[in-house]
């Protein structure tokens, strides 16, 4: 046997990794315009009530919990990264996207 140390390999982190979660956080930013309009219809279906008062924030609650998702998506990818996990940083920062891209379509495609 030798007692030559060898050096365990750490992974690196990615420079393109970074750059991905850099342009993938501004789509959730952007989508958070149209959000806001969301937001207020959700306010006013809250606000006007139904016949069982739960229905009315079985919609509005997801609408007003987007912005936390997306907060909480990019501190788990920026986390992974900083760890050297590319792989989890890049799956976390696709999690806003699912919800951001058909967001901005529908506010965009609506009348």
């Amino acid at each position: 046997m030798s007692d030559v140390f060898v050096p365990e390999q750490v992974p690196r982190r990615s420079r393109g990794v970074a750059g991905w979660l850099l342009l993938a956080q501004l789509v959730p930013l952007l989508s958070l315009l149209p959000w806001a309009f969301l937001a207020m219809e959700a306010a006013e279906s809250v606000q006007a009530g139904s016949d069982p008062a739960w229905e009315a924030w079985v919609v509005a609650a997801p609408v007003y919990a987007y912005p936390l998702l997306v907060l909480l998506a990019m501190v788990l990818a920026w986390r992974a990264w900083s760890r050297r996990r590319n792989a989890a940083a890049v799956a976390w920062s696709i999690l806003p996207l699912l919800v951001a891209v058909p967001l901005i379509a529908y506010v965009a495609i609506a009348p």
